[in-house]
């Protein structure tokens, strides 16, 4: 297996959750012994990724095209759509694939420690420092892949530096004289919109032009039509060789469901289901969590996922969308008149004008309730 790093809070396991492809946990032996053996974690790679969606099937379609290209790819995407499973596939499926894939959390990492981890220091360079120092991200990951996620939250400063980097291809660590040759592939990963990050001043623009030789946006889990071929693939994984199942009003409500949290949190409410369950082989409504229950129970009817493509919008924007359609104002009724009443009036009103003709295909009746019987004055 290539090493892999890991900066700030989320751990190797949290990450694989969060890419919805969790290996099992290991559940302790009933005598209180030592767990019982689970099944590996399985590799990310395009295949696995591939479960039906159209949008899906065209980004990997893109991303096989630049593989390895030397072209940087920035993944955009909402949080928990999986855009480090993404980043660990593409690695994958690389020549480097052999090599450390190496991720490194931009928005959760104080500035100090960020810029002390990706450089790298030399021997005594500040209190508390190792004492021989410390080998950077940036060097662990020569020969394979550097994951910057959130680059927006990658300090300015910092920014600089690894803009140089990426140029020379060189890294000095702090404290250090000596230039160290890097040579990795890169990827990032952001879920604000990159124009906002620049004009904002959160990321410099010739650092984004650098990054963004390919960029590719993931779909929010409401907006993919494979919803219950991720389902089907997680319970799996949560419980090989014993086959779970969705019991059919619990799968309405997954399907009716809009999952802002995406794949991170469709994975968290089917593992937290597959353990409440035990060993049970449906599951029910009982098994997931109330919060849940009572947010999913309380959303509007469901949009139909079409096989074909993604949902145009989400169901709760539907709604929001026909309330507008109601009223603008948000009052439940329009006051303005009928279309057709407002045209009929308009045209009954040019009738009155002064030196109209009235035309002879007008019914005698409408000419009548116009005040018009009477014909043009000499």
């Amino acid at each position: 297996m290539p090493a892999t790093e890991e900066i700030g809070p989320t751990s190797p396991a949290a990450t694989a959750r969060d890419a919805a492809t969790r290996n099992p946990r290991s559940a302790p032996a009933a005598d209180g012994g030592a767990p019982a053996e689970t099944t590996p974690e399985p590799e990310v790679t395009f295949a696995r990724l591939q479960t039906g969606d159209l949008q899906i099937e065209a980004l990997i379609s893109k991303l096989r095209r630049v593989l390895d290209r030397d072209i940087p790819v920035l993944i955009l995407g909402e949080a928990g759509s999986g855009k480090e499973m993404l980043a660990r596939a593409i690695h994958r499926e690389s020549r480097r694939a052999h090599r450390p894939f190496i991720s490194v959390q931009c928005a959760s990492t104080p500035e100090a420690q960020l810029e002390a981890e990706l450089l790298g220091y030399a021997e005594g360079v500040f209190p508390g420092a190792r004492r021989k120092g410390a080998v950077g991200k940036l060097v662990q990951a020569s020969g394979g892949t550097l994951f910057l996620d959130e680059i927006g939250g990658l300090p300015l400063g910092l920014q600089a530096r690894l803009l140089r980097v990426l140029q020379e291809r060189q890294v000095t660590p702090l404290g250090a004289v000596q230039p160290q040759e890097v040579d990795l592939a890169l990827i990032g990963a952001t879920d604000r919109n990159p124009r906002e990050l620049i004009d904002t001043h959160r990321i410099r623009e010739d650092l984004y032009y650098r990054l963004n030789g390919l960029a590719v946006k993931l779909p929010p889990l409401r907006e993919r039509s494979d919803l219950m071929a991720l389902v089907r693939r997680l319970l799996a994984d949560e419980a090989p060789g014993a086959p779970l199942m969705l019991a059919p009003d619990v799968e309405a409500l997954l399907q009716r469901y809009d999952w802002p949290g995406n794949l991170r949190q469709l994975a968290n409410v089917l593992h937290t289901a597959a353990v409440m369950a035990a060993g049970e082989p449906v599951i029910t409504r009982e098994h997931l969590s109330d919060d849940f229950l009572e947010e999913a129970s309380c959303g509007p009817p469901p949009a139909p996922r079409h096989p074909a493509g993604p949902r145009r919008r989400g169901a709760r924007d539907g709604e929001r969308h026909r309330q507008r359609r109601q009223d603008p104002r948000g009052t439940g009724a329009r006051d303005d008149p009928p279309r057709g009443g407002r045209r009929r009036r308009q045209h009954l009103g040019r009738l009155q004008a002064p030196g109209h003709q009235p035309q002879h295909h007008l019914p005698q009746a409408a000419l009548a309730r116009a005040g018009m019987t009477g014909g043009p004055s000499g």
